[in-house]
């Protein structure tokens, strides 16, 4: 990924912005919502896609739109 939005879903374990809209939400005239997503590998080391508390799948035909970008978290504190 380039840093920029692409229509590629990623499949490097880390954390993407995700801005979506469902089929049903583009039927009922809804604009697209953002999510961070975390990418992680599963035993046969294949994407699995976590946010907003929800499995996202590839093949998933709910997803009209989805657009990712890498997401840039900050340091978590240093705990004493």
């Amino acid at each position: 990924m380039t840093g920029e939005w692409e229509k590629e879903w990623p499949t490097k374990p880390g954390w993407y912005w995700l801005w979506e809209l469902t089929s049903f939400g583009k039927a009922a005239g809804q604009k697209p919502s953002m999510h961070l997503v975390q990418v992680r590998h599963d035993m046969r080391h294949t994407p699995v896609y976590v946010g907003s508390g929800r499995f996202l799948y590839k093949e998933d035909t709910e997803i009209a739109i989805a657009y990712w970008k890498p997401a840039r978290l900050p340091k978590p504190p240093e705990v004493v």
